[in-house]
């Protein structure tokens, strides 16, 4: 990630299951200590190329996704430079292109620290 002020983080997540708010919660936490804006989707099964744009128009200073997005999503995100973290999805697409991408595949409150690391990881703080 860049260096800059306010970082903008896009996360997608399903909070019906206790697992989903477990780790939105741990974001949440992580993400409080810094300087960082956070943005939610809250999809259905799947997502679309227009969740991925800012409501500036802005690009996202890094996703986190436990959903799954429709095809064109997929390759949106495997050929941009955003720094992504998967929570228990797979798709070989996307982890055989990027050097700055995750996978997390736990059920614990764990995920959602460990996924905003990664994100500072990628950065200057």
């Amino acid at each position: 990630m860049k260096e800059k002020e306010n970082y903008h983080i896009l996360a997608v997540y399903s909070l019906e299951y206790k697992s989903g708010r477990k780790h939105f919660s741990a974001i949440l936490d992580e993400l409080s200590i810094r300087n960082w804006r956070l943005s939610t989707v809250r999809p259905g099964r799947y997502f679309s190329c227009k969740e991925l744009i800012s409501e500036s128009g802005e690009p996202y200073d890094g996703i986190i996704l436990s959903m799954p997005g429709t095809d064109g999503v997929m390759e949106k995100i495997a050929n941009s430079d955003i720094p992504t973290v998967l929570v228990n999805i797979a798709d070989r697409r996307i982890t055989a292109q990027r050097s700055n991408f995750s996978s997390i595949w736990h059920d614990n409150a764990d995920i959602g620290k460990r996924a905003a690391l990664h994100l500072l990881q990628h950065g200057e703080y």
